[in-house]
Order: C-alpha cells, then structure tokens, then sequence
C-alpha cells in the first residue's frame, strides 16, 4: 500500500459540501478553505473517484477506513447534524 493526498480549494463564494464515501462522512468547506484527503491505495489506480454535484463533491475511496481529512492544515471531524 501507498499514500496518497488529494487537495481540494473552495474558491467559490459559497460553503461546499464534501461527503466521503462509504458512511458517507460529511465535511463543510467555507469560501478560501482548503481540503486534504490522505488515503491509502494500491496498484496504478489512484484508488478516489470524485463526482461533482452543485456545491457539493461526492468522493469514493477504495479503501476508506485509512483517510485523514484536514482543513486548513487542521484535522477535521465529520460534521454532524
């Protein structure tokens, strides 16, 4: 297994909303923030997908119980309703 970083920049002016899938686990990203996603993979395959909806990114990982989500360098906890 490898480690991989996907970064994501809201440069919208309008709150973004990030689920990670398989829970799926739910992250808000205001105007500016910036989203890290550090996953493990393995093969050729980066092991993410990204489907954009409006204001909204859904991402799949393959092996989703290794990612470490920060925002703004910051670790980040799910946000709850």
């Amino acid at each position: 297994m490898q480690k991989q970083i996907q970064i994501f920049e809201n440069q919208t002016e309008r709150d973004l909303i990030i689920w990670i899938e398989m829970n799926p686990d739910q992250y808000i990203l205001n105007p500016g923030d910036v989203f890290e996603i550090t996953y493990d993979h393995e093969g050729e395959r980066c092991g993410l997908q990204t489907i954009v909806h409006d204001d909204q990114l859904q991402i799949f990982l393959d092996h989703f119980d290794t990612a470490v989500v920060t925002i703004n360098g910051e670790p980040a906890e799910p946000w709850s309703t």
